[in-house]
């Protein structure tokens, strides 16, 4: 009976140790794929940070792009003011007379000169007595509608000064660049 017993144990022992050793297999291939999948895991959250920080690069270089575009256009836009306002002061330089076919077109060379001085002092002395006059004289006649003659007052004192601004501006503007054009020839 021992035999039998000794003999079935070896056979019981041999059933469970392969038992024992495909349940080891099951769990050795269990771990693997878990420690893949951990692999596999940390593998994508850093390609998805790759991702996110190309993403951020891509719009970083999409709004300095739009940037350089707008600084471009300004530019462009600045340089044909200047050329627009170097072509202005180009034909004011212009002359019609030649003494030698008509003598009349020197007074109109003479009268063309003397337009920019003369604006220039005529809006700079026009600013400076109707302030004068409207600070003086307002106060004396306000009446029902103070309201409309403020607003008046300040519409007429803003053209003023648009005016004598744009005459005086243009005018010491136009010498500012006849110096440096004539220092750079």
């Amino acid at each position: 009976m021992l035999d039998v017993l000794l003999g079935a144990s070896g056979g019981v022992l041999g059933i469970v140790g392969a038992l024992f050793k495909h349940g080891l297999e099951i769990y050795q291939e269990k771990k693997k794929e878990e420690a893949s999948l951990a692999i596999l895991v940390q593998t994508n959250a850093h390609e998805l940070a790759m991702a996110d920080k190309q993403a951020n690069l891509i719009e970083l270089e999409a709004k300095n792009s739009i940037a350089l575009a707008d600084i471009n256009a300004s530019k462009e836009v600045d340089v044909a003011s200047y050329g627009a306002i170097s072509a202005s002061y180009d034909s004011d330089k212009a002359t019609y007379s030649d003494a030698k076919q008509n003598g009349w077109m020197i007074a109109v060379d003479v009268c063309r000169g003397m337009i920019r001085p003369m604006i220039t002092v005529l809006f700079s002395t026009a600013l400076i007595w109707f302030t004068a006059w409207i600070w003086l004289s307002v106060p004396n006649i306000l009446t029902s509608d103070p309201t409309f003659l403020k607003n008046t007052f300040y519409r007429l004192i803003d053209s003023l000064i648009f005016l004598g601004t744009s005459s005086v501006g243009w005018w010491f503007g136009s010498r500012g660049v006849s110096k440096s054009s004539s220092q750079s020839s």
